[in-house]
């Protein structure tokens, strides 16, 4: 087999690609044999066809299968042994049902784009907000407070107070004129917390017992703001309903908070870790922070995926990169592909960003293990079944959905992708002078929640 490249203009060029008949020659009388072996042809025993036969009926496919392992072999080890950088995988140009597959010598062409040369420039980077999570006293003791109400006791109310561990469920109905139930009119069941529960219900249910149902007015109980939130409808729809509702106290419950001990330490750390109330806060503030660092820095990472390629200067092969593009949607023209201009814009910008984030682990010795990619998927899958409640299977049956999973359409080379950067994160962020902004939990929640929104519209 020959290779070369020929046609080079600038990034762009082909690999010319020769094959004799001498280079699949032995792996087709092999591959045919094999066939021989194994045809069920009416009129023949199995195993006793003809070669003529086989070679009649499918010597051309398997010469056709046996090049094709042959191209993709030799162009591997060609690219291989002579340090070729490309941006993406050779593009065959020919279409196989115009190869004359009966010659013996085959002549094939492919679309090739090199890897530009690229210094990633990091110090564009310096001075960059990222945001910083620090969990305040004040979030600590929401978090005390929650943890204590979750682990408490709870106990039934037989009459509504205005207890502050309360928990109450209740179910508002529309009502007509004549006080009954409004065909096709609102009815919302909801949950309250003491702490969430608005004055104006507070002031209707004092006194009331479990299971008793009243009318009020409760237009005269909440202001539009509270309706919209209660039904989770807009203004408009509110102006419409009728003023009367029925009201259902459904459960009520009251929590006494657990105490601080070890008994509640045990429940939210490894047991025995901590054994006091100041372990137990500095170790908890470790952790959330921890956690929330992560969300914040995915914030940051995002802009730096915007800005490294913008200010880090990179020629494209372009007109590798445009066949690349059409082949992948299967299109003929650019006018096959809706706003092809603003489409292959992003799959330049997202390109760009993963030469770079290649460089950065090349320069730097950056690696994604076997091991690694089987401890990052154990982890997920362990934090799948907790977020679901279910119990976590052993071992040997996490290890077979870690491989079930990463042996899925292209689940694998997803999660190198995702290791791989943020293995590149890290690195930055140890050579980068980033402006740091103190943030609380809450506050990077709502702006991780606007970001969503955008994202999403």
């Amino acid at each position: 087999m020959q290779i070369s490249i020929e046609n080079k203009k600038g990034l762009n060029a082909q690999l010319l690609v020769k094959v004799e008949a001498a280079d699949y020659n032995e792996t087709l009388r092999k591959a045919l044999a094999k066939y021989q072996k194994t045809l069920n042809i009416p009129g023949f025993r199995k195993g006793q066809v003809p070669a003529s036969v086989v070679q009649k009926m499918i010597g051309t496919d398997a010469k056709r299968e046996q090049v094709d392992k042959l191209l993709q072999d030799g162009i591997q080890n060609y690219i291989k042994e002579n340090k070729i950088n490309l941006v993406l995988s050779p593009l065959s140009n020919y279409v196989s049902a115009d190869i004359d597959w009966k010659a013996a010598d085959l002549t094939f062409t492919y679309d090739i784009g090199f890897r530009p040369e690229i210094k990633p420039n990091l110090e564009s980077l310096n001075g960059m907000q990222r945001y910083v999570v620090v969990h305040s006293e004040d979030d600590m003791a929401k978090d005390l407070d929650g943890m204590q109400k979750s682990a408490g006791k709870m106990d039934m109310l037989e009459e509504i107070t205005d207890d502050p561990n309360m928990s109450v469920s209740i179910k508002f109905t529309e009502l007509d004129a004549e006080n009954n139930v409004f065909e096709g009119g609102q009815s919302k069941q909801k949950f309250y917390q003491a702490a969430d529960l608005p004055k104006g219900i507070k002031d209707l249910i004092i006194g009331k017992k479990p299971g008793e149902k009243f009318s009020a007015d409760l237009f005269s109980a909440l202001n539009e703001d509270e309706l919209v939130a209660l039904f989770e409808v807009d203004k408009m729809t509110v102006r419409d309903f009728n003023h009367q509702f029925e009201i259902e106290v459904q459960a009520a419950f009251s929590v006494k908070p657990a105490e601080l001990n070890q008994e509640l330490f045990d429940r939210y750390m490894e047991p025995g870790t901590v054994s006091t109330e100041e372990e137990f806060r500095v170790e908890w503030k470790k952790r959330v922070e921890k956690y929330y660092q992560r969300e914040a820095d995915s914030l940051f990472f995002t802009e730096v995926r915007k800005v490294l390629p913008k200010n880090t200067p990179m020629e494209l092969p372009e007109e590798f990169l445009k066949k690349y593009y059409l082949v992948s949607y299967d299109a003929k023209n650019e006018s096959d592909i809706e706003n092809f201009a603003d489409q292959f814009s992003k799959f330049e910008e997202e390109l760009r960003w993963i030469l770079i984030s290649d460089v950065i682990a090349e320069n730097n010795n950056i690696k994604v293990t076997e091991e690694d990619i089987i401890s990052y998927t154990l982890g997920n899958i362990r934090y799948q079944f907790m977020q679901s409640g279910m119990a976590e299977p052993d071992e040997k049956m996490l290890q077979q959905y870690a491989y079930e999973y990463l042996s899925k359409d292209s689940n694998y080379s997803r999660t190198v992708m995702v290791l791989k950067d943020n293995a590149v994160f890290d690195y930055i962020l140890t050579v980068v002078k980033t402006k740091d902004e103190p943030i609380n939990t809450q506050k990077l929640s709502e702006i991780r929640k606007v970001e969503e929104e955008v994202v999403v519209d």
